[in-house]
Order: C-alpha cells, then sequence, then structure tokens
C-alpha cells in the first residue's frame, strides 16, 4: 500500500520508510507523485493538533492514506520552550543553525543539571474515508553546549542521551532511540487494524456471494490477495469456480488448494492463482 508523507523533508521519509517497510508500505513524497499539497497553516496549539491538519490536508489533496508528523523541542528550563514553534525559534522558519544558536544563548547561564530536555513527535494518519490514528513518541536528554556531529537535522546536533548528541550517532541508532522512532513504532503496532480495515471494505466492495460462497474475479482475487500479504492475513485455502448461467462450479479438483497444513507462502499462492488468468474462473479466498 502506499502512503503519502507531508514534507518535502526526505530525511523524515526515508525514516518514515525504514520503520513502516515491515507492513509493506511504500512511503512517497508529493513531489514523487507529482502531487501538489497546499501550504498548511500550523495554527494548532498542541504537536496532535498540527499534525492532524497537515494529514487531513494532504489526504485531501491526494487521495492517498497520509502520515503528517509535528515534532519538536521542549526545554524545562525555559517552560518547554521552544514546543511546537520549534522550527521557526531563531526567527526563520527551517533555519537550523539560528535555532540551536538562539537555544544555546537562552541557556548559556543554566547548569547541565537543570538542562533536561526532551523531543516530542506526533504523527497522524488519515485515510481517504476519513478514519485518523494519532500517536506519540518522545526521548528525554539534555541539552549540550556546543553542537556536535553532522548526521541529523534541526537540534539532533545539541540533543545528548548518554555520553552522544544525536547527531554523532547512526539512523538505526536514532530509529531506536529517537521520539518519532517511539512514535512511529506505536504507529506500526496500530495500523494493522486499520489496514484490516481496508481488507474487509475491498471485500464488502468487491465480493459477489452466491449459495454462502463470496467470490471474486481474476483481477480482484490478486489485489485480495495483497491485501492479505499486507495485514499479515493467513490465507487457509483458494476454491477456483467457473460460472454457468450464474451457478458455481468447481471445474477441476487440482483448482482448489488447502494450505492449512502445507508450507506456502504469498508469492506460491500468488502464482497459483495468477497461472489460472486464461480459464476464466472466479475465486473464493477462505482467510483465518
Amino acid at each position: 500500500m502506499d502512503f503519502l508523507i507531508a514534507t518535502h523533508n526526505n530525511k523524515k521519509k526515508n525514516e518514515l520508510q525504514r520503520i513502516l517497510a515491515p507492513l509493506g508500505v511504500s512511503v512517497f513524497t508529493a513531489d514523487e507523485k507529482n502531487i501538489n499539497l497546499r501550504e498548511v497553516e500550523e495554527t494548532g496549539e498542541t504537536f496532535e493538533e498540527n499534525a492532524m491538519l497537515k494529514a487531513v490536508s494532504g489526504c485531501e489533496d491526494s487521495g492517498m492514506p497520509c502520515v503528517a508528523d509535528d515534532s519538536g523541542l521542549c526545554v524545562d528550563a525555559l517552560d518547554g520552550t521552544p514546543g511546537i514553534y520549534s522550527a521557526r525559534f531563531g526567527g526563520e522558519h527551517g533555519n537550523d543553525e539560528k535555532n540551536n544558536e538562539k537555544l544555546l544563548d537562552l541557556l548559556k547561564d543554566v547548569p547541565e543539571e537543570k538542562r533536561t530536555a526532551r523531543f516530542v513527535s506526533c504523527v497522524c494518519c488519515v485515510f481517504p474515508d476519513g478514519r485518523q490514528l494519532t500517536v506519540r513518541g518522545t526521548v528525554e536528554g539534555v541539552i549540550g553546549y556546543e553542537q556536535k556531529g553532522s548526521n541529523g537535522f534541526g537540534y539532533d546536533p545539541l540533543f545528548v542521551v548518554g555520553e552522544r548528541t544525536f547527531a554523532e550517532r547512526s539512523d538505526e541508532e536514532k530509529d531506536e532511540l529517537s521520539h518519532r522512532g517511539n512514535a512511529l513504532r506505536k504507529l506500526v503496532n496500530q495500523l494493522p487494524r486499520y489496514l484490516d480495515a481496508d481488507l474487509n471494505d475491498f471485500i464488502l466492495k468487491h465480493g459477489k456471494k452466491r449459495y454462502g460462497i463470496m467470490y471474486f474475479g481474476f483481477e480482484d482475487t490478486l489485489e485480495l490477495l495483497a491485501l492479505c500479504q499486507k495485514t499479515n492475513t493467513e490465507i487457509l485455502g483458494v476454491d477456483a469456480f467457473k460460472l454457468s448461467d450464474g451457478d458455481l462450479i468447481q471445474p477441476f479438483s487440482e483448482h482448489s488448494f488447502d494450505f492449512s497444513s502445507d508450507s506456502y507462502n504469498y508469492t506460491w499462492i500468488i502464482d497459483f492463482v495468477s497461472s489460472k488468468k486464461d480459464l476464466g474462473l472466479v475465486f473464493e479466498v477462505v482467510m483465518n
């Protein structure tokens, strides 16, 4: 399944892709899909509200499931500042150098034990049918006295966890520790039930029923199997039928397979169905 991410930041896009890949989700930016997204005014008072505004707008503009995040740095000595204004803290939106310089200046007289802070990330996923899923992730750390490291963006060179800044860590280490990584793992844990809903919607929309059997045409069967694979739905069997005057007739025994006791994978099942393309068959997919 293809998802849109409502950002032009390729680093965020790549991070999301790494974490969602196990679900069979491919992530694209608007540029990659040649979609013009409206500029969204971030008028929300919380990270959650701003993430939702961006995800709803991106979904409406693209017709695709859209993921957006709003994240920032909350510094205890500054009463949670910069918070939702993190990206424009230094006066110019997205100018990491100015943002970091201002933060260091405000904290120049603050001792280490009071330089505690946390990154916050709220991720919202909006589906074309109106469903929404929002999650929050955080990571605790302290603000260093100088910028260190080059593998990161935003406040990463100042945010210290343990002995190193985020910008001194590999992408894999950051995925394990980061606020966005923590939020995206929550997203991954909750997304399957939303994808399952897509599966149910597909069955209701495309399936036809006869004698208590729900069956699908060739192309719909392949799409159904792809949805099953993405949602980790177990396939127990595939039955093939011919349609004759509205009746379902099993033409040959070899066109029916029970997978419940056999070793199989989705590639094998899809190949099996694909091999019947020119036989004019319909298929029942038995799912667990």
